[in-house]
C-alpha cells in the first residue's frame, strides 16, 4: 500500500500539469482568430499556433474563448476569466495592466483601404490625410501618422467591425479605413470576394510588433516566461506569419 501511495505521489505533479488548461481569449481577426467550420468553432492561426507549437512544449491543453469584441476580451483578461490574448499591440495602458513577453508573435504592416475611385494612391506624409474621415477599430493602436486634429477618426466596435468598415466605405460615410494587419486585411477581402473593389495603401511607418498578452499575476508571469522561451526561436524563423501566408495561397 505504501508503495502505491509513493508511486501516485511521484507522478501526481506531472499528471496535474498535463491537465492544466490555458484559456485563450479571442477577438475577430481572420485568419488569426475567427469562427471556423460548420459548427463555428473558435479557431484560426493563433489557436493553431498554440496547439501545434506552444501547448505541447508547456504540457498544457488549450481552450479558445470567443471571439468577442476587443474591449470585452481585454476586460476578461483583466478579471482573470482568460489567461491570454494573442495579436495585441503594445500601448502604455496595456503595459500598466498586463504582461508583454520580450519577443513578439510577429511584426505587422499597417495600411489604409480606400475605394478604387479614390484619388488617394500613395501616402508620403501626414498632410495628405488631412480632412479625411478614417474608420478604425475602437481600442486599437493608432499610428502617430494618423493622429492629427485635421484627420477625423470614426471608431467602430463589435465582432462584425470589418463588415461595418466595408459598409461605411461603400456608403461613402468614410473615405478610408485603417487596418494595422496587412495579412488579415488581404485574407478578409479575399474571403468576401471583393479584393478587386478596393485599393490597399501601405503606410510609411515602421512595422508594429504584436504579442501574446498575459495577466499581471503570478500565473501570468509563469506562462509568459514559458511562452518566451518557446516562442523566441519560432519568431526568428517567422513561423507565425508563415502559417497565415499559407492560408492566403489557398
Amino acid at each position: 500500500m505504501k508503495k502505491i501511495i509513493l508511486i501516485i505521489f511521484l507522478f501526481l505533479p506531472a499528471f496535474l500539469s498535463a491537465q492544466e488548461t490555458v484559456k485563450i481569449g479571442t477577438f475577430t481577426l481572420p485568419p488569426f482568430m475567427m469562427e471556423t467550420g460548420p459548427d463555428k468553432k473558435t479557431g484560426g492561426v493563433a489557436i493553431d499556433f498554440w496547439k501545434k507549437h506552444i501547448a505541447p512544449e508547456m504540457n498544457v491543453t488549450v481552450e479558445a474563448i470567443g471571439p468577442f469584441p476587443a474591449m470585452r476580451i481585454i476586460k476578461m483578461l483583466e478579471d482573470g476569466t482568460i489567461d491570454l490574448i494573442p495579436n495585441m499591440t503594445k500601448i502604455k495602458e496595456r503595459e500598466a495592466k498586463f504582461i508583454f513577453p520580450k519577443t513578439p508573435l510577429s511584426r505587422i504592416t499597417t495600411c489604409l483601404v480606400v475605394r478604387k475611385d479614390s484619388p488617394l494612391k500613395i501616402i508620403r506624409k501626414k498632410e495628405e490625410l488631412f480632412n479625411l474621415r478614417i474608420g478604425f477599430l475602437e481600442g486599437g493602436f493608432i499610428p502617430p501618422l494618423i493622429r492629427h486634429e485635421k484627420i477625423k477618426i470614426e471608431l467602430v466596435y463589435g465582432a462584425d467591425y470589418f463588415q461595418r468598415f466595408i459598409g461605411m466605405l461603400d456608403a461613402r460615410r468614410t473615405d478610408a479605413f485603417l487596418h494595422i494587419n496587412h495579412l488579415s486585411l488581404m485574407y478578409e477581402l479575399k474571403l468576401m470576394g471583393i479584393s478587386e473593389k478596393y485599393r490597399i495603401i501601405l503606410l510609411p511607418v515602421k512595422k508594429i510588433n504584436v504579442y501574446c498578452l498575459f495577466q499581471k499575476t503570478e500565473k501570468g508571469r509563469i506562462l509568459a516566461e514559458k511562452f518566451e522561451k518557446i516562442n523566441a526561436p519560432l519568431f526568428k524563423a517567422g513561423v507565425y506569419n508563415q502559417m497565415a501566408e499559407s492560408l492566403l495561397k489557398k
